[in-house]
């Protein structure tokens, strides 16, 4: 009979006081427990694992090296190949080019299902990888299929019959397979299929708003963690979403703009929001994709809309700036992260600050409101940063508003008093908190 692990008295106590002290929540101290206990568990069910079933796992047989010489000749090889037949691919026959790639693709699904991937880990990785060239050829099959066969002259059909053909020649490699590369390749060909087809029998804010939907469906299935692998599913979904607001940019640019850049902060929120629901490297690859995405889309939704309605777009970045600095809170968290903490400061002053292109009064006044609240937040414990944030909004409103609401010669002498003694207050503000930057960051 197996006695079940138990963990030292010692780790609850620790997350009984990391509760108390509000570091964490209960949600978080339990999800410990549970992660250390079924680790225990793992290691005490490896020791003592019979001596017949100690081989059960495999273990690396095959050096790195080699392995990534194997895959740089293996690469080299079919690139070569595949220019000698580039070269010859416009002279040849319809029936010779689809000799050529099907025999391929074939001949590559056959090589790695005789692959015996339980001998070593590397042989698995090998396996993938062949199938993986398999499906890029599959993709040429199916648009040479297309464009040959089906008399189908259009970039956007050709493009279709090859992601069908990859959709399914990936789905069946991977059903019931730990896999990533053929379960990232079925669901990106879902994705290129679903948005090429309807882009070929409607218009691009159709098109683009039903991928949004596919793509969305796609990231909740991974965020459920309902396949093999779900990250692979999380990460392309989110792709996928951020490109069908872009693809809607293409027929209405404004709500296409806003679309994909509320995709990406909503991928940078759960990227930074869910410490204790995903794994490390899936947030950080969410965190990467949400945020290169902001950095491309935010400058042309922010020039786009502050030209027409700077009121609106101000307030919507400073709605999202709320809803970056509220959203891990509604999740359970005891804080919001600090990298959420910097991305909600800078929109919150921005947002208040582009409204100035439609309304300066509107500007100032949102803006001072706004440092004021930031002040009175970064008194709490884990938000110090929002002092920070609270002074720069301080320092850029107040002689915006002096400008504005007081014209005239006679505001110099104003101008010049309120902003020393709003100076001489931050700067007293900031030696007060010093202690707090220092202790909270560093944590």
């Amino acid at each position: 009979m197996t006695r079940t692990p138990t963990l030292p008295p010692m780790l609850d106590r620790d997350l009984d006081r990391w509760v108390d002290a509000g570091l964490i929540v209960r949600v978080e101290a339990d999800a410990i427990h549970d992660f250390e206990q079924h680790r225990l568990e793992e290691a005490m069910a490896t020791v003592e694992a019979p001596a017949g079933l100690e081989g059960t796992r495999p273990r690396r047989r095959i050096p790195v090296v080699a392995e990534a010489l194997g895959y740089l000749g293996g690469t080299l090889g079919v690139a070569g190949f595949a220019v000698m037949v580039g070269r010859r691919w416009a002279h040849m026959g319809e029936g010779a080019r689809l000799l050529i790639t099907g025999v391929a693709a074939m001949a590559l699904v056959a090589a790695g299902a005789f692959v015996r991937d339980h001998a070593d880990p590397a042989l698995l990785r090998l396996r993938s990888f062949a199938w993986a060239v398999a499906t890029a050829i599959a993709a040429v099959l199916g648009g040479t299929f297309t464009h040959d066969v089906l008399d189908a002259t259009g970039t956007r059909s050709v493009v279709l019959g090859g992601a069908i053909l990859v959709t399914a020649i990936s789905g069946a490699l991977w059903f019931g397979r730990h896999l990533p590369l053929q379960e990232g390749t079925t669901a990106a060909g879902v994705l290129v299929a679903a948005g090429v087809g309807l882009s070929m029998i409607t218009s691009p804010t159709v098109s683009g708003a039903t991928l949004w939907i596919v793509s969305l469906v796609v990231a909740t299935a991974g965020l459920r963690r309902l396949t093999t692998d779900p990250w692979v599913l999380t990460v392309t979904g989110s792709i996928g979403a951020i490109a069908a607001g872009l693809m809607v940019s293409n027929d209405r640019t404004g709500p296409g703009l806003l679309l994909a850049s509320m995709t990406t902060l909503g991928v940078l929120a759960i990227g930074v929001g869910n410490a204790s629901m995903l794994p490390r490297f899936e947030r950080v690859l969410l965190m990467v994709v949400g945020g290169f995405s902001f950095l491309q889309v935010a400058p042309a939704t922010i020039v786009h809309f502050a030209d027409r309605a700077g009121v609106l777009t101000g307030g919507t970045i400073w709605l999202g700036g709320t809803l970056l600095l509220m959203t891990p809170v509604m999740l359970g968290r005891s804080r919001t992260p600090v990298l959420l903490q910097v991305f909600g400061g800078v929109a919150l002053v921005a947002g208040a600050a582009i409204t100035g292109a439609q309304s300066v009064a509107v500007a100032t006044t949102l803006g001072l409101i706004t440092a004021i609240a930031l002040l009175a937040v970064g008194t709490t414990p884990g938000y110090v940063l929002m002092s920070l944030f609270g002074c720069i909004g301080l320092l850029v409103n107040v002689p915006w508003a002096i400008q504005h609401f007081f014209p005239g010669e006679g505001r110099v002498p104003l101008l010049i008093s309120v902003c020393g003694l709003v100076l001489v207050g931050v700067a007293v503000l900031l030696t007060r908190m010093g202690g707090r930057f220092r202790r909270e960051l560093r944590s």
